[in-house]
């Protein structure tokens, strides 16, 4: 049987309650990777306290952002080496095989900066070896591409399940092609009706239910826990991350896991059209505003070029960002 505990981490939990504490306790013994991050309400409290009742440094991945006002507390920007530095001021405690989420990266000359050499110094420096892992999305993609290519970070991290991808099928085969490690998050995503009915019209719909009755298997649940495990098999996949709310979720999603098929080429085939078939409606999106989706708003629509506008002015009044 597969040894999922390298390949899977877990985030949420951004209340400090007992039942919180008691969840990261048994996730930090069982020896998963965390997912965290400095804005993430209570998260890193729940993770310290953890921490300390099982007497465990965790396995820990914290998400920074670049240029991104929306996380700065009370509207103050912080600079990426703050974040870093008031994460492990709030844990108190460097963590085990720490990785870092770059996010919001938008250009290739971003990290090609002065400040962003002096930033991975000081990182090793002060904290050790760090591998980077960069979010990438679909518009971003080829800046994302150059930054792996030029040796300025180690990974790439994305949103993606067996029913929606925000990396296309190039990016996934350069990866694989070029043995270049990547992350996942949100593998369990999609799998609501809702979700289905809102982003797939009738055409789109006849392709998608064609790829799922080729898969044979009926919970939309198993086939995201399936088409992760399947992953997990790939020497350069690191990690997918989810979170629980509760024990029995956990031990739920564990058990699903551990005893979860791989999926065969064709049934992957079949996922491929699955997510082909969302992206048509998803592509241009991201997390951070600065791209719209195709089934965006008027108002959306209208506001758009002005929040890029603001963007830029911001980015000129961070010129700073990384230290």
């Amino acid at each position: 049987m597969m040894n999922i505990n390298d390949k899977l981490a877990f985030g949420g939990l951004l209340n400090l309650d007992k039942n919180s504490v008691a969840i990261r306790e048994q996730q930090i013994l069982d020896g998963y990777r965390i997912h965290s991050c400095y804005f993430y309400n209570q998260s890193l409290d729940v993770i310290k306290e953890a921490s300390k009742q099982v007497s465990l440094t965790p396995i820990l991945t914290t998400k920074v952002y670049y240029n991104f006002r929306e996380n700065s507390n009370k509207g103050r920007h912080k600079s990426v080496l703050k974040q870093v530095e008031l994460i492990i001021e709030r844990l108190g405690f460097i963590p085990r095989s720490w990785n870092i989420q770059l996010c919001n990266i938008q250009k290739i000359n971003q990290i090609e900066s002065d400040d962003f050499f002096i930033f991975k110094e000081k990182l090793e420096a002060n904290f050790g070896p760090t591998p980077l892992f960069i979010e990438s999305f679909i518009p971003t993609e080829k800046a994302i591409i150059q930054a792996v290519d030029k040796g300025l970070v180690d990974g790439i991290t994305f949103k993606e399940s067996a029913f929606e991808s925000k990396s296309t099928y190039k990016l996934r085969a350069y990866l694989k092609e070029k043995n270049i490690k990547y992350s996942t998050y949100g593998f369990l995503s999609g799998i609501s009706d809702n979700y289905i009915n809102e982003n797939l019209n009738s055409t789109h719909r006849k392709v998608y239910d064609s790829a799922i009755r080729s898969l044979n298997i009926s919970n939309p649940l198993d086939i995201n826990i399936s088409y992760l495990k399947s992953q997990m098999k790939l020497a350069h996949y690191s990690y997918g991350v989810t979170a629980v709310s509760s024990m029995k979720n956990y031990n739920d999603l564990i058990n699903r896991v551990k005893t979860a098929k791989t999926l065969s080429q064709n049934q992957l085939e079949s996922i491929e059209k699955v997510i082909q078939t969302f992206q048509r409606r998803l592509s241009l999106s991201n997390d951070y505003r600065t791209y719209l989706t195709r089934k965006s708003s008027p108002s959306d629509i209208a506001k758009h070029p002005l929040r890029l506008f603001r963007k830029k002015i911001q980015d000129l009044l961070d010129a700073k960002s990384w230290i």
